[in-house]
């Protein structure tokens, strides 16, 4: 178990240092010192009170959101509609396998999915241009779907390896590294929606200061929204990729919480930004 826990760091660690690695200067080093020191701190407190595995998830968690406010420009992820399509796509087949219910809630909450799915669609393969608050709508969106995925991980995938009364028989090394990688955009995603909360995070900001923050926020998150085609060519891989992820459930060909770590990894790829932008700016 202990094995697994080093193995799902070494993941976040990775996932970590591609992100923040390019272009590095000398304060930069001692946020991640900073950073390293306060987990470690953190981790060292929680034995107190929890065992081992609680004590590692809190210090990573402490971990990622110091980086993540940190380096917020460059870990706040620049997203396109495709992004949009793909996040949707997988809340929905993990709503499809674990949550799947009559009762009219679930219905509903399904049927909304679906809606959503299809909106991103239509914005994929047309040329409709948002307003600016549509889009830090639909940024929030996004961050709400990371939220929904990570409580899906925490109660199907791999979460067992924080759980000292749970077995583990059913992980393989290479499932907890890609969760360990994707758990460090699912969990800096989510403290960027807490971050909405309009309660003071400290007793040196007064409410007027945390909604002019909140604002601040919020145009962040317009730039890092992308509002350019992706391409009829990438919708249809993204929507093959949701295809699989279906024939995956019904076959079983791999594992729930590897197959959704690899699309996130693999589909961030093709629904970069960086192709289109230079695209966009040569054109």
């Amino acid at each position: 178990m202990y094995s697994g826990l080093l193995i799902f760091i070494g993941g976040v660690l990775v996932k970590t240092a591609l992100t923040i690695a390019h272009g590095l200067k000398k304060k930069d080093w001692i946020g991640i010192a900073i950073a390293l020191f306060i987990s470690i701190y953190a981790f060292i407190r929680s034995l107190e009170d929890w065992s081992i595995q609680v004590g590692a998830l809190v210090s990573i968690v402490t971990f990622i959101a110091i980086i993540a406010f940190t380096f917020k420009d460059r870990i706040l992820p620049k997203i396109t509609e495709g992004t949009l399509l793909l996040y949707g796509l997988v809340s929905l087949y993990l709503f499809e396998i674990h949550f799947k219910s009559d009762v009219l809630t679930y219905v509903i909450a399904e049927w909304v999915l679906i809606i959503y799915c299809l909106t991103i669609f239509l914005l994929c393969v047309t040329r409709i241009r948002i307003k600016p608050l549509i889009q830090i709508f639909l940024f929030i969106c996004f961050l709400l779907l990371n939220l929904a995925i990570m409580s899906a991980f925490i109660q199907y995938g791999n979460f067992n390896l924080f759980c000292s009364t749970c077995s583990t028989n059913n992980l393989t090394n290479l499932s907890v590294f890609f969760t360990g990688y994707a758990f460090f955009n699912l969990a800096s995603n989510l403290l960027f929606v807490l971050y909405f909360i309009p309660i003071p995070l400290s007793k040196h900001e007064s409410f007027s200061q945390r909604i002019s923050n909140i604002k601040t926020h919020a145009r962040d998150l317009e730039k890092k929204y992308i509002d350019i085609d992706i391409g009829f060519n990438r919708t249809i891989i993204i929507v093959a990729i949701g295809t699989l992820l279906f024939l995956n459930h019904l076959y079983y060909f791999v594992d729930d919480a590897t197959v959704i770590s690899l699309t996130l990894i693999l589909g961030g790829v093709l629904t970069s930004s960086s192709d289109t932008e230079e695209t966009n700016t040569l054109s």
